[in-house]
């Protein structure tokens, strides 16, 4: 927030992955969110899909699942006071699906470092650089990735897909 302007919060979107990385970011969200006064915030799952072309059938298979896996990642979450708006969204480029469906994002990392990001690219940092709206970014409590650890990953070297921009 630039200096002197005031900072206001009126709707949050929150993209998770189901994941426990994600839940931190969502906890963080639902405490900014009552902080703010706010009773609803938005959580977005992107499936990746890098098909060109998909059924209708097919497509309602995946509704059903990722409402049923967002429900039971919602139960060891205290959502008190907010509501919590599931938009699910399939895919080839995850980082676009966030920004289409963001006006403020609270999302999660992995805890990597700036190397470590540069070196595995990551949808958080990709979002980051994209976006003309706030974005804050909540690494998972007590984890690091340090360059070392990326370079000795076994993740790391089976990947075809890295990323050095």
């Amino acid at each position: 927030v630039p200096q002197g302007s005031v900072s206001t919060l009126t709707r949050m979107l929150v993209p998770t992955d189901f994941s426990e990385h994600s839940a931190d970011a969502l906890r963080l969200a639902l405490t900014l969110a009552r902080a703010r006064g706010l009773s609803q915030l938005t959580s977005v799952h992107v499936r990746f899909d890098s098909s060109l072309s998909t059924y209708p059938e097919h497509s309602a298979e995946f509704a059903i699942a990722e409402a049923d896996d967002f429900h039971h990642f919602l139960e060891g979450i205290d959502v008190r006071g907010v509501h919590v708006d599931a938009v699910f969204e399939d895919s080839a480029q995850p980082t676009l699906a966030i920004l289409r469906v963001a006006e403020r994002i609270v999302m999660n990392t992995r805890g990597r470092s700036a190397a470590a990001a540069v070196l595995l690219g990551s949808v958080t940092s990709e979002v980051m650089a994209a976006s003309h709206l706030p974005v804050l970014a909540v690494k998972h409590y007590g984890r690091q990735m340090s360059m070392r650890d990326v370079l000795l990953s076994s993740q790391f070297w089976g990947r075809g897909d890295v990323k050095t921009s």
